[in-house]
């Protein structure tokens, strides 16, 4: 419980937002998966293999799948609806397409406010929804020139880099560790820039607590 923040890398599709390509390529997934519960499903016996699930505490091995068996076919049951809702929304030329569509864990922190309130205030246009921002390259150098005046000024940080109270957020002092936090920003920044070709990759920043 607390405030993560996190920096993702993907590939650029043009005429969609990573949020769009996000949840096209959960729902490809979805129904790919529920093709293959289906095939398992018709010849069970066969191609059931112990060794692809986890075991239960003491449960004997027809005990384990018996409950595989009855788990599958809830999930077929229950996910029903959707598959059928989902199976042709998307060509084969597009569902091509999105293969080239994935997503890196590029910069991580955890509770460090000061700077997930500098991305609602500059990115977030103030509206802090645990959603999906875009983030450019100008953006991250003014978040970056900005760490380094907060660092080099800490008597005015409140002024150049304020923290922000959430519940869970963390500290709010202006201390050794606000500016190891600031430091270690600067680090995660210096990388995404050197890594990133920003022309055919979009940097996005997203949040939760």
């Amino acid at each position: 419980m607390g405030l993560d923040m996190y920096l993702f890398k993907a590939k650029k599709l043009d005429g969609y937002t990573y949020e769009q390509l996000s949840e096209m390529k959960e729902e490809i997934n979805f129904v790919e998966s529920y093709a293959d519960a289906l095939e398992l499903s018709k010849d069970f016996d066969n191609k059931y293999d112990e060794r692809h699930y986890w075991n239960r505490l003491g449960e004997t091995p027809e005990e384990k799948k018996k409950h595989i068996h009855e788990s599958l076919m809830q999930f077929i049951n229950e996910a029903g609806p959707r598959y059928l809702e989902l199976k042709d929304k998307y060509d084969d030329q597009f569902k091509e397409r999105m293969k080239d569509f994935t997503h890196e864990e590029v910069g991580y922190w955890r509770k460090v406010n000061q700077i997930h309130a500098w991305f609602v205030d500059n990115v977030q246009n103030g509206t802090d929804d645990c959603g999906y921002y875009p983030v450019t390259k100008d953006q991250l150098l003014k978040l970056r020139r900005s760490c380094e005046l907060a660092s080099n000024n800490i008597e005015h940080a409140e002024t150049l880099l304020p923290t922000r109270s959430g519940f869970f957020f963390g500290s709010t002092d202006y201390d050794d560790w606000y500016k190891q936090d600031l430091e270690e920003t600067k680090q995660i920044i210096d990388k995404v820039l050197n890594e990133t070709d920003f022309d055919n990759e979009v940097i996005v920043y997203s949040s939760s607590w």
